[in-house]
């Protein structure tokens, strides 16, 4: 039988900055970024 999940604890202060900029500062290979942006197109296309 499964465990139950276990709440993810709620991130604040310094710890919350450092995971938002480490998010917004990620750089990926020019195909990966290409692929990403696809994906990006599709699913503006579905939900409309």
């Amino acid at each position: 039988m499964a465990r139950p999940i276990e709440p993810t604890p709620i991130l604040e202060g310094e710890d919350a900055k450092k995971v938002l900029e480490l998010m917004n500062s990620v750089t990926y290979s020019e195909e990966k970024q290409k692929f990403l942006d696809e994906c990006r197109q599709v699913y503006r296309k579905t939900i409309k």
